[in-house]
């Protein structure tokens, strides 16, 4: 058993984090860390497509393809 880097739960290896199912978590990591739907699938070992129907279901607005500029990625310059 591990624990999620993002959310401290306990994780069973192999079984799915179902923490994307609520609106405050999702909408902290997708909105307010800037999260992807494949990094958010990832860190819940379920698909993007379906972080992508929770997504539209608590009404938060999806992005466009591609990189945020300004969130999370460092500037080497």
């Amino acid at each position: 058993m591990k624990d999620c880097p993002h959310c401290g739960n306990s994780l069973i290896e192999g079984e799915p984090n179902t923490d994307y199912q609520g609106e405050k978590w999702l909408r902290s990591r997708y909105e307010g860390e800037g999260l992807s739907m494949a990094e958010i699938a990832g860190i819940c070992m379920v698909s993007p497509t379906t972080i992508n129907k929770w997504l539209v279901k608590h009404n938060i607005d999806t992005r466009s393809r591609g990189r945020i500029k300004g969130k999370r990625w460092d500037n080497d310059s």
